[in-house]
């Protein structure tokens, strides 16, 4: 089973990453796209996985 990282982790691994305060990042006006790419891996149509893993 595939488990997908969720808004927050992101959050916590990009402050790693970048060194700027989660808060600051939470707070940025493009997080709504984050969160939508984050999503994208686990859709499904019909009980079908959209996205297949090869």
């Amino acid at each position: 089973m595939t488990r997908y990282i969720i808004l927050a982790e992101y959050i916590w691994l990009a402050e790693q990453v970048t060194g700027v305060a989660a808060a600051v990042l939470a707070k940025s006006g493009r997080i709504d796209l984050a969160d939508s790419a984050l999503h994208a891996p686990a859709a499904s149509f019909g009980g079908q996985e959209v996205h297949r893993r090869s």
